[in-house]
């Protein structure tokens, strides 16, 4: 169940004085709440933004991470340890899909946007990061995109643009009318030019001024001539970059609220966690587990005994039913009931979650199990058996391979094409169609010969062609 967004705002207003050196009892009725939200998990986003700026200054903010380049370790992004100490001082830590996939691209199936939204945020909780809020990459998003953001377990989604300083929309309410596209505010500048200071406070004030909300400010690149000399050129080409020294103006701005020069009474900075509230507090947490181990998205060559567990929340009561479905639609309260381990033969897409006794429900959870147990299909098509050819001759070797799915799941695509001489000779492997090579036998003695293809799937099942033969002369 999700807090009471209203209040719990209020509350904060009310026990903090604003954060910004405005007492509690002048406190507005309507705050104007600033979120300070970093996309794309740049190395910047630490040394510059974090340690420079946002730390300095006693707030937090929220940092959107594509975990896959996190994964490869890039020095350009930052490192598992870093977001740790983000996430230990109070900053809220985001999914972002892996790769930064366009979640609206025809060219990405259906299946691939579910690993990129729901294996994201998989490696951010293995990292022991409590991850919550999402943004779609580039802001892209439709009802496909935010079913699945949902289904993976987050609790809201973030989208590109929606708030102007100039209207007819100034501000996000709170809470917003839909949590998986929520909106933001783009500066009015050119996409490669630096986001300007008076342009963020004009955002602000045109929000105080019109009634208070939230407005979410997005954040790529942010570059300093004097801490990062090096990377200053190209970080001023980038996406909406923005200067350090503008980041740290806007934050003694929002540090100076209700105070000459400082931003409109009332202005807090909060990360979008707190704006939107923490759904799930009291409610369960169920895991799923695959064969006995943790799912993963590569695939397995057996039937999977899927095993769901369940267990209270913090400050919950006991868990009362788990619920599933395999089909890959949303679960609800009628559909079926878990009361053991369950068997999957072919690709599905689990989707679960969990009530307590009190009625406490934990957001849908989705995990995709890709399952190919069937060998691929290969014949030689050239040359036919039994052909004579003289020494020196350059043969074309040539299969014709088909992979086949296990009952009426997808089959997991071949791999490649091994062609093998005698039996144990390796003469070459093809990944692509066609699959044929060109063989030189000047080298091979003379006599009978024999070829065969090996064909392998992705998922690693394989099959060994009939054998042909053939004489070289």
């Amino acid at each position: 169940m999700r807090v009471s967004v209203p209040v719990l705002i209020a509350a904060t207003v009310l026990a903090t004085g604003l954060s910004a050196g405005v007492p509690a009892a002048h406190a507005v009725t309507n705050p104007t709440i600033v979120s300070l939200t970093f996309d794309d998990g740049t190395a910047g986003h630490y040394s510059l933004a974090w340690q420079r700026a946002v730390a300095p200054h006693g707030m937090a903010a929220t940092y959107f991470v594509p975990s896959g380049r996190i994964v490869s370790g890039g020095s350009g992004y930052m490192t598992w340890d870093q977001l740790s100490t983000l996430a230990a001082a109070g900053n809220e830590i985001g999914g972002h899909t892996v790769d930064h996939v366009n979640l609206t691209g025809s060219s990405v199936t259906y299946e691939q946007k579910v690993h990129q939204v729901c294996d994201d945020r998989q490696a951010l909780l293995q990292h022991g990061l409590d991850v919550v809020s999402f943004s779609y990459p580039e802001g892209a998003y439709d009802e496909t995109a935010k079913d699945i953001v949902r289904n993976c377990g987050y609790s809201s989604g973030r989208a590109a643009g929606g708030i102007s300083a100039s209207g007819p929309t100034y501000a996000e309410t709170v809470p917003p009318p839909d949590f998986y596209a929520t909106r933001t505010w783009t500066a009015p500048t050119p996409s490669t030019s630096p986001i300007q200071l008076s342009d963020m406070q004009a955002a602000v004030n045109a929000a105080a001024s019109h009634g208070g909300g939230w407005v979410q400010i997005v954040i790529h690149r942010v570059c300093s001539q004097t801490y990062d000399s090096a990377n200053y050129s190209s970080c001023l080409n980038s996406w909406r970059p923005m200067e350090l020294d503008t980041l740290n103006g806007f934050l003694d701005w929002t540090a100076a609220a209700g105070q000459a020069g400082g931003a409109p009474a009332g202005s807090v900075v909060r990360t979008v966690r707190q704006v939107l509230g923490a759904p799930g507090t009291s409610a369960p947490t169920t895991q799923i587990s695959c064969d006995g181990a943790a799912c993963t998205t590569s695939w397995y060559r057996s039937p999977v005994t899927a095993t769901l567990t369940a267990t209270p929340g913090l400050d919950g009561s006991l868990v009362a039913a788990t619920y599933y479905t395999t089909d890959g639609s949303t679960p609800t309260s009628s559909s079926q009931l878990y009361t053991s381990p369950f068997q999957l033969a072919v690709t599905s897409t689990v989707q679960f979650f969990s009530v307590d006794q009190s009625g406490q429900a934990e957001s849908v959870k989705s995990q995709f199990i890709r399952i190919d147990g069937a060998a691929p299909s290969v014949t030689l098509t050239s040359p036919t058996d039994g052909s004579s050819f003289r020494r020196g001759t350059k043969i074309t070797v040539a299969a014709a391979a088909t992979d086949v799915a296990t009952g009426s799941g997808s089959p997991s695509g071949i791999a490649g094409v091994s062609f093998y001489l005698d039996g144990t000779t390796k003469l070459a492997t093809v990944t692509s169609s066609p699959y044929q090579i060109r063989w030189n036998t000047r080298s091979m003695p003379t006599g009978t010969h024999t070829l065969s293809a090996v064909a392998t799937d992705v998922a690693g099942n394989s099959t060994t062609s009939a054998v042909v033969s053939i004489t070289l002369t």
